[in-house]
């Protein structure tokens, strides 16, 4: 069951709030000014919120008035901006932690999990420990890092060795 339009412009509004801290208007001075980074901040943070995909989030924005109204939107962006900023803003984990902080506030103290007190065992305490992945085809792989397929000869064939062809131009059909 999707939330309330209302609770979602909430969490627009409060995204663009807290985007207003960290994050510059326009990422560079002779960008387009059709939308602010913290607009678009502020939908990849509806996005993350609705668990959903970019095309979604987009015509979400379109058929809300509600939505606009909030982040002041005169129109909404194409999807393949959303994709864009997406990149731009939270590659590396640049601003990973504001939106981590939007999500948190927006979720409520029940999505937070308690960690482990500082120095304890985080498997003591109840942590999730990683999983140690195991692939059917490969075996087990190494937490955390890609699973490598085992090496193998290669096949031999009949058909690898072809002779060369007689003559310049191949052989003669006379």
């Amino acid at each position: 069951m999707d939330p309330p339009m209302e609770v979602v412009a909430a969490l627009a509004r409060d995204a663009m709030r807290a985007a207003e801290r960290e994050i510059p208007a326009y990422s560079h001075p002779r960008s387009p000014r059709a939308f602010t980074q913290r607009q678009l901040f502020a939908l990849l943070a509806v996005r993350r919120f609705l668990d959903t995909d970019f095309r979604t989030v987009a015509s979400l924005a379109a058929r809300s008035p509600e939505l606009r109204e909030a982040l002041g939107l005169e129109r909404s962006p194409h999807y393949s901006t959303l994709w864009y900023a997406e990149r731009r803003l939270l590659a590396g984990g640049a601003h990973e932690a504001l939106m981590r902080e939007v999500l948190e506030r927006a979720r409520g103290p029940a999505a937070r999990r308690p960690g482990p007190p500082d120095g304890a065992d985080p498997a003591a305490a109840g942590a999730q420990v990683p999983l140690r992945l195991e692939c059917p085809v490969y075996g087990p792989g190494i937490p955390g890092g890609p699973m490598e397929p085992p090496v193998r000869a290669r096949p031999t064939f009949v058909g690898d060795f072809v002779p060369p062809l007689p003559g310049p131009r191949g052989p003669d059909v006379s």
